[in-house]
């Protein structure tokens, strides 16, 4: 999922039961618009979240395309 469509595409998710709360998805919003102004990045895409044992792994990709 790309992150300008992650509010969207995550109702998608939602249908078969798998979704981020609300609190996660501002946290993943703001960390990676931080990350995202520190490397300028060109795309930033959001794969989903591992349920750990103690705690949650959410995967988050970055792209900088060089040109």
């Amino acid at each position: 999922m790309e992150i300008n469509n992650l509010e969207t595409e995550l109702k998608f998710v939602n249908k078969m039961g798998l979704t981020l709360n609300i609190e996660e998805r501002m946290k993943i919003e703001m960390g990676i618009n931080l990350i995202n102004d520190k490397f300028n990045l060109d795309e930033v895409l959001v794969w989903g979240k591992i349920k750990g044992v103690y705690n949650d792994y959410y995967i988050i990709q970055g792209l900088k395309i060089r040109g």
